[in-house]
């Protein structure tokens, strides 16, 4: 029975449905434009994109502790900084990918 497993023709792919020719609203053109085509990518893109919104409100939470005097300005900038490009070169490296 294994053998018959190995020997066997490979399994079949998904189909993967066909890209759409024109988005009709707006906000389909705008996500196509910044997520790419639909198919196999496009969900490591909204995830990532996800991850970037998370790390935003982490910046703003950060600006939030400066204002209440609870860190330092300079140091806050540059964790927020750094954090943020971090995450936006990551999203740019997978969205080339």
């Amino acid at each position: 029975p294994v053998a018959d497993i190995l020997d066997g023709p490979p399994p079949a792919a998904l189909p993967v449905p066909p890209p759409s020719p024109r988005p009709s609203s707006p906000a389909a053109r705008w996500a196509q434009g910044l997520l790419g085509p639909e198919g196999q990518g496009r969900g490591a893109a909204t995830l990532t994109l996800l991850a970037l919104g998370v790390y935003g409100l982490f910046a703003l939470n950060v600006a939030l502790q400066v204002s209440l005097g609870l860190m330092q300005p300079r140091p806050a900038l540059w964790l927020s900084a750094l954090s943020v490009m971090g995450i936006t070169g990551f999203t740019c490296w997978c969205a080339a990918a």
